[in-house]
């Protein structure tokens, strides 16, 4: 579509009066994406080692011991720059990793739980329904019928 504008355009023909917006396919989070910039280097850092290491069962004091402060001091940062706390930010970055692995392959649901830190199954199905409104289950089917 954009090579016929511009052929028109080059042709002489006038701008179309609004612009013809094409909705992408399908977008894929990569890792590049997946990141945090503040100018909390705190906070920046303790969101990349969550990311590197969250299907590990790394723990808020982990985070605490890897950036060297206070419970409290990380919190109030980290509320601040992005509305979470450190212990919801593990959470997150588990599901976002589940949620890829959900969509890239046929690995069961029990099997993902595991590798994405999940000690239980039904902790893992709760807190995927917690963050994002389905059960992995129903996410998986609705990024295979969305293909």
């Amino acid at each position: 579509r954009a090579a016929q504008l511009l052929d028109r355009l080059m042709s002489g023909s006038p701008l179309p009066d609004k612009p013809h917006l094409i909705p992408p396919k399908k977008v894929v989070a990569r890792k590049s994406t997946d990141v945090v910039i503040s100018d909390d280097r705190m906070v920046t850092n303790a969101l990349r080692f969550i990311r590197e290491h969250c299907a590990e069962i790394v723990t808020v004091e982990d985070v605490l011991d890897e950036i060297g402060v206070s419970r409290k001091t990380l919190e109030l940062r980290m509320k601040r720059v992005t509305g979470q706390t450190p212990r919801n930010a593990i959470f997150r970055a588990r599901i976002e990793k589940s949620k890829r692995m959900l969509r890239n392959s046929s690995t069961p649901v029990g099997e993902i739980a595991r590798i994405c830190g999940f000690r239980q199954s039904n902790h893992f199905n709760t807190v995927f329904m917690r963050l994002t409104g389905m059960s992995p289950g129903e996410y998986r089917q609705r990024q295979i019928a969305s293909v």
